[in-house]
């Protein structure tokens, strides 16, 4: 395969990868906080899409304005979503995973009365591409893993440094103890799962430059970010972020020599994993 190929390869596999990663770690985060399974946050991360299509060209905001806005949004919308719809059943998990399958169907189904079903795009403020030796990359898809990087940075200080990040890991280590700490577990909660949803959003809305938006592009990302959740250990950061870039290259590679077969190349690494280390790469003990 000539290099050029193979480093174009390598960027589509850290775009996708990038993705997986940021819907991954809103998963992660929302288990480590409330140990709770959602099968809606592929809709957190298509209705990020649709806000951050419907600020841009709706509204006319410059395209990063416009991302944030709609980060911010899903974050009040996920917030709102626990209080009124998760917290008061998070004492039963099983009720929880019905009421989050039922809030996805209900979801799509407004995403195509109110968007309809017609695929949508977001323009790149970033066009052309750049030139490294005899390698052609996309201004486009360098910007997209650039701020998904910046991203995580500010994620990773957050949980570690910042007294509302650590004050949510030690929930999500032990709520009892932390209650006993004074710490209002709740209001965490609800925080956590806000976090969680807009880190989805921010995913779907970049992700708006390279592909379309429409109201069944969660379900895709969604099981690849159960993948890599259980891969790199559940409620573990750290561990869905290695997982996602791993997940990310193999399907841009597997998909490019195999087709669409290759996407079960994904699935036969995570099975082949979990055989031999069931807590996936990096257990579950960091939030």
């Amino acid at each position: 395969m000539p290099y050029n190929a193979l480093i174009q390869i390598l960027i589509n596999g850290l775009v996708l990868g990038m993705i997986y990663i940021f819907v991954a770690v809103g998963l992660s985060v929302i288990f480590s906080m409330l140990r709770l399974i959602t099968f809606a946050h592929g809709e957190m991360f298509m209705l990020g899409g649709f806000a951050t299509w419907l600020f841009i060209n709706g509204l006319g905001l410059p395209y990063y304005i416009g991302l944030a806005l709609a980060v911010i949004v899903m974050f009040l919308i996920g917030a709102l979503l626990q209080l009124t719809l998760w917290q008061p059943l998070q004492k039963d998990p099983m009720r929880c995973l019905i009421m989050s399958l039922a809030l996805s169907s209900v979801l799509i189904g407004l995403s195509n009365i109110v968007f309809g079903p017609l695929d949508k795009s977001v323009k790149s403020p970033i066009t052309g591409v750049m030139q490294v030796g005899n390698v052609y990359l996309s201004n486009e898809r360098i910007a997209i893993v650039g701020s998904c990087l910046i991203m995580l940075i500010i994620v990773i200080i957050f949980f570690k440094k910042h007294k509302l990040g650590i004050a949510m890991r030690a929930v999500s280590l032990d709520t009892i103890a932390a209650s006993l700490q004074g710490i209002n577990v709740k209001r965490l909660q609800m925080i956590g799962f806000g976090i969680g949803c807009a880190l989805a959003a921010f995913a779907g809305g970049l992700i708006g430059t390279v592909f379309t938006i429409h109201p069944t592009m969660g379900a895709t990302p969604i099981l690849k970010a159960f993948v890599v959740v259980v891969l790199g250990g559940l409620g573990s950061i750290p561990g869905s972020i290695v997982a996602g870039l791993i997940i990310g290259m193999l399907d841009s590679i597997a998909t490019t020599y195999f087709g669409s077969i290759g996407n079960v190349a994904a699935y036969i690494v995570f099975i082949s994993v979990l055989l031999f280390r069931p807590r996936g790469l990096m257990g579950y003990e960091e939030a």
